[in-house]
């Protein structure tokens, strides 16, 4: 399975979101076709939270 797992560069830092937010980070699992938009929408909702 672990060949499927893709390291994935962050915009925000663990410390950044901790500073913002007040809390931990957390994991959330986007899986789909390749090309579907799931970096996509990790990112934005990165941004949201």
């Amino acid at each position: 399975m672990e060949r499927f797992i893709i390291p994935h560069d962050h915009e925000i830092t663990k410390e950044d979101r901790r500073n913002l937010n007040g809390h931990g980070s957390v994991i959330l699992w986007f899986t789909g076709l390749p090309s579907s938009g799931k970096s996509t929408l990790a990112n934005e909702i990165e941004k949201k939270l």
